[in-house]
């Protein structure tokens, strides 16, 4: 098992859930940080599938982290 994901982070709309822009990189996060970190009322820690083939048939477990706006 692989011990660190890639983490990146986003802004979304927070009566939506649309993300207002495109996921940015930010680093990579230890799987065991990643999933200790709790939410709060203005960001939101998930993960999410990044696809990496044109074919959006390869993917990868990401940890994105979504901060809220109004």
């Amino acid at each position: 098992m692989k011990n660190t994901i890639a983490q990146y982070t986003v802004t979304a709309d927070r009566t939506t859930g649309e993300w207002l822009e495109e996921p940015e990189y930010v680093g990579d996060v230890l799987v065991s940080d990643w999933n200790a970190k709790m939410d709060t009322a203005d960001m939101h820690f998930d993960t999410c599938e990044r696809f990496t083939s044109a074919a959006s048939v390869d993917s990868e477990t990401c940890a994105i982290e979504i901060t809220w706006e109004d």
